[in-house]
This record gives structure tokens, sequence and C-alpha cells, in this order.
């Protein structure tokens, strides 16, 4: 079984729908199969039993290796989609499971998914969205766990960027097909199925959408996001090996500092011109009030 990663908004359902449009591959929507057999490592470390039993983490391994091997239908390619996978120690139990892992990721930059997900959702306040909406928090750690998957495993990891898979998506499929050992496949890319995931339970509508022809999207996430935001958002791509990008301060840290070294003057005087500056920003206001 290979496996199917993503940053959100990264383009993983659109690169599921083509993969399915192969004969011999089974990808699935988002899956549970992680979740179930991290209860299960987690229940047998945990009981009582296992350990009055003298039981040997082989016998764990077969436990999990039955889940893969029966999990799905008969199909010669099997692609699980998750996000969890890509965790270092999910690989480590993994690589015990089935010798092998081979994890196809789609990624995209951390302020481009940020800006997707603003114009799916159009949220009141983009500021606080992107702040501390559920949603941005969860792709800030599923962004620090591909990061570290990547460091400890890097060769288990094929990364599609989200650009590269709109605009040439047979190269990148070309590219999957030799990751994993099977043949290329002639794709349709203008008659694609869209995704049978339920996206009530997501409490999101449209999540998993996929338009019927690929094409990129012709927006500005800049825009969308404003430029501050746009600037503070820029990740440092781990994929192409680029370093984290230093975050220059923000105007609400130059506040704290004056109120952590005592000058609460300074402190009032920097609350209310930045309060000024950015009135939408709950952060700054609360701070204002505080002053």
């Amino acid at each position: 079984m290979f496996f199917l990663s993503s940053l959100p908004r990264s383009g993983s359902t659109l690169l599921a729908s083509l993969l399915n449009q192969r004969p011999d591959t089974y990808v699935s929507d988002t899956s549970n199969l992680s979740d179930i057999m991290g209860a299960t490592v987690a229940g047998w470390e945990n009981s009582d039993a296992t350990k009055a039993s003298d039981s040997k983490y082989a016998e764990l391994t077969k436990v999990l290796k039955g889940m893969v091997d029966n999990r799905y239908p008969d199909y010669p390619v099997i692609f699980d989609k998750g996000r969890p996978w890509g965790s270092p120690e999910i690989i480590n139990t993994m690589l015990d499971v089935q010798g092998e892992v081979k994890i196809v990721t789609t990624v995209r930059p951390v302020a481009e998914c940020l800006a997707s997900f603003v114009k799916l959702i159009k949220p009141d306040n983009i500021t606080d969205f992107c702040k501390r909406s559920d949603l941005a928090n969860h792709l800030f750690e599923v962004y620090a766990v591909l990061k570290a998957g990547y460091q400890q495993y890097p060769d288990t990891f094929l990364f599609i960027e989200y650009d590269d898979l709109v605009s040439n998506p047979q190269v990148q499929l070309n590219r999957i097909a030799k990751f994993v050992g099977i043949d290329p496949f002639v794709h349709d890319f203008n008659n694609i199925k869209d995704s049978t995931e339920i996206d009530e339970i997501w409490g999101i509508e449209d999540l998993h959408k996929v338009r019927r022809k690929v094409s990129k999207r012709q927006y500005s996430g800049e825009l969308i996001l404003g430029q501050s935001l746009w600037n503070f958002y820029q990740g440092g791509e781990f994929w192409n090996d680029k370093p984290e990008p230093k975050k220059k301060k923000l105007p609400i840290h130059y506040q704290h500092d004056a109120l952590m070294a005592g000058d609460f003057k300074k402190s009032k005087r920097l609350a209310y011109r930045n309060l000024a500056l950015y009135p939408d920003d709950s952060d700054i206001c609360f701070n204002a009030g505080w002053a």
C-alpha cells in the first residue's frame, strides 16, 4: 500500500481523482485507517493484558499488517489518503509493518493555502481566521508534521507542488508512476470525476469539490489576504530545501516589549497607534483596551 498525504488546499483531492482514472489503482477518500491503527497501537501499549501475557511487538505488527492487507478492495495499486501518514512516528511504524513506505504528498506555500481557505469560506475577519481558526492551526500543524517526517525520512516522500499539478498534470502523474514502480498511464484532464467525499461531515461546503477540467484558478492570494498577512505567512517551502524565513517583528510585538520592560507610557502610546492602524485585529484591540 502507498500513501497520499498533503497540506490542506494543495490539490490532493484533484490528484486522487486523477489517479483513480487508472483501472489498476484505488485511491481512498480521506481515510480513517491511520486513526484506527493508532488507536490499536495505543490500546496494545496501555493494556495490562499486553503486559500480563508478555506480548511482543512482533505480534502487534502482525495485527497492523492484517489491517493494511484487508482494508481495501483487491487492486494492484492502493493509495490510502490521509494527512497523518507524513508523521515520522507513523512512518517508523509502517516501515515495520510493510517494509517500505512511499508517500505522495501535494504541497503549496502556506500563504496560498490560507488564501484558498479564505476564498472558499469567506470569514468575516480574515486576520482572526489566519491567527486563531481551527483550520489555520490545522494547516500549520500539518506543515510542521510533514517537515519533521521529511527531515527524518526524506526518501519516503515524493512532493507534488500544486502549481505543477494544475499546469502540467501528466508530467506529475508520470513522476508518481515512476516513484511507486508502475507503468505510465495517459489521463483525461477534461473529464474528471468529482470526489465522493461527504463535505457535510467537515462542515465546509465544496471543501473537496473537483472541477471537471484541470485548470488553475485565476485569483491573487496577496489581494485576498492583504499585503501584511501575505508577507507574514510566507513559508520556507521545506520540500524545496528552503530555510524558514525570519519573521519581521509585528507592531504588537514592540508594544508588548515595552510593556514587559515596565515602560507603561510607551506601551500605551504604541497600543493606541497600533489600534489606529489595525482596528480589526482582535489582539491589538485587546491590548489597547488593557492599556
